[in-house]
């Protein structure tokens, strides 16, 4: 995926008979435009935002910043933006956030800074945040990089040094990790990107590095405590192909992320037994890096956000299995340098995707995109 490690359109959506097929039927129409955001307020080099949940005042987003605010934001209706103060005292060092879940004591963000520990923080509110303190032999050389609510309180997943790891909490204050298993969490830079409840309880995606290149991968648990992986099958699963997000939707869960340098979908009824999506170059190829990084159930049926070359980029889908790529408008998804949607949630007039907007590769800063329905 592209380095992290990270005006209006009225769009006729599609369902099709197959990927690719010329069958359509209107299911859906989204009007999606970009959120203009006030420099003055946020200030260059502001983002990115990396992830978004509603809740609370309406809508928290998490992410990076090097501005002079905590690296979250609140929103009423997906359009007004607030970044949250920095205090150092109550947040400690301030790091980045890649994932935020309405659970807890209301919300628990999870991350990493750039020297490499995990951290937590949670809030009431999504307003006011307080950092976690955390014990060493959990945190060093380790970053959470997803979270969800259920199970034993919360669950979070990432990595720790260089194997993928879950941690878990009953309340978002108090943290314990999974203890290593090689047979279940690998070896060699494995590591999960994101988790959600559903299947047998839940189901976490990520890479697996195996005798060859790496290969995306599912790990299931009945309570968040004790994890099982699926096992690896090629044809499924095959070389060079990354899970970046997973969602309840479709069959029952739709997972999305890249195969080379194409975008992938993947779905699976139980979180169990799971089947590719077939490719389809003109839905999920095309010139330079196509990235779905952010899934959720929502407009159609199903959403997901990402990345095609250096402008963002949407594709929706009834069932999770027949996909349909919302046209490119590049007043609203392109601009100079870079442009990506991270994460997509049904919250605002209908669905707020945050991600980033590099606009003269000296620094990223957030961008949000929402869309009507």
């Amino acid at each position: 995926m592209k380095s992290w490690f990270w005006i209006l359109t009225s769009v006729t959506l599609v369902a099709l008979g197959g990927c690719g097929s010329d069958d359509t039927d209107t299911v859906s129409s989204l009007a999606w435009s970009r959120v203009n955001l006030d420099v003055e307020v946020f200030g260059e080099a502001s983002g990115p935002m990396l992830s978004v949940t509603a809740g609370g005042p309406g809508l928290v987003a998490v992410g990076f910043t090097q501005a002079d605010n905590a690296p979250v934001w609140t929103s009423p209706d997906g359009t007004d933006w607030t970044p949250v103060p920095y205090d150092e005292t109550a947040l400690g060092e301030k790091p980045g956030l890649e994932s935020v879940t309405a659970g807890g004591p209301g919300f628990v963000a999870v991350g990493y800074p750039f020297g490499g520990r995990a951290v937590v923080w949670t809030s009431p509110d999504g307003t006011s945040w307080s950092n976690v303190s955390l014990d060493d032999d959990i945190t060093a050389d380790a970053g959470m990089v997803g979270v969800t609510s259920g199970g034993p309180g919360i669950v979070a997943v990432g990595h720790a040094k260089d194997h993928a790891a879950v941690w878990t909490s009953p309340d978002g204050i108090t943290w314990s990790q999974v203890p290593h298993d090689d047979s279940i969490f690998g070896r060699d830079d494995t590591q999960m990107s994101a988790v959600t409840a559903g299947g047998p309880g839940f189901v976490a995606v990520g890479s697996l590095r195996g005798p060859g290149p790496d290969s995306a991968a599912v790990w299931t648990s009945p309570d968040g405590i004790t994890w099982s992986q699926v096992p690896r099958d090629q044809d499924v699963f095959p070389d060079n192909t990354q899970m970046w997000h997973v969602a309840t939707g479709g069959p029952g869960l739709v997972a999305v992320g890249t195969a080379g340098d194409d975008a992938a979908v993947w779905t699976s009824s139980d979180g169990i037994t799971w089947s590719r999506v077939p490719h389809d170059q003109e839905l999920f190829g095309g010139q330079g890096e196509q990235v779905m990084a952010g899934v959720t159930s929502g407009g159609p049926g199903l959403v997901a956000v990402g990345s095609d070359g250096t402008n963002a980029a949407v594709w929706t889908s009834v069932d999770g299995i027949a996909w349909s790529r919302t046209p490119h408008d590049e007043d609203t998804f392109g601009g100079a340098a870079n442009q990506e949607m991270r994460s997509v949630t049904s919250g605002g007039p209908g669905l707020v995707a945050v991600g980033l907007d590099n606009p003269n590769l000296e620094g990223d800063n957030i961008a949000v995109w929402i869309a009507e329905g």
